[in-house]
C-alpha cells in the first residue's frame, strides 16, 4: 500500500488513504444530529395524541407487591 500512496503523491493525485481525512467530521456528526432532533421533534409533538391514564388502586397494589418481593429476594441474596 505504502508505493500507492507514494506513487498517488508523486503524481499529483490526493492520497486514497487520506481521502477519509478529507471528509469533515462535522459532516458525520451532524447527520445524526440533524436526524435525532427530528425523531425528538416527532415524537414530542406526538405527545398530545398519548393516552394518560392515572394509576388505579389496582395498580398500585401491583407495584407494591412487586417491590416487596424484590425486597424479599435481595434479603434472600437471591442474583435478578
Amino acid at each position: 500500500m505504502r508505493c500507492c500512496s507514494s506513487a498517488a503523491a508523486a503524481a499529483g493525485r490526493p492520497n486514497p488513504a487520506r481521502r477519509g481525512a478529507q471528509v469533515s467530521w462535522a459532516i458525520g456528526f451532524a447527520i445524526p444530529a440533524v436526524a435525532m432532533a427530528i425523531a425528538v421533534l416527532v415524537f414530542v409533538s406526538g405527545s398530545s395524541l398519548y393516552t394518560h391514564v392515572e394509576p388505579t388502586e389496582r395498580r398500585a397494589l401491583l407495584l407494591r407487591e412487586h417491590a416487596a418481593s424484590f425486597k424479599h429476594c435481595v434479603a434472600a441474596g437471591v442474583r435478578v
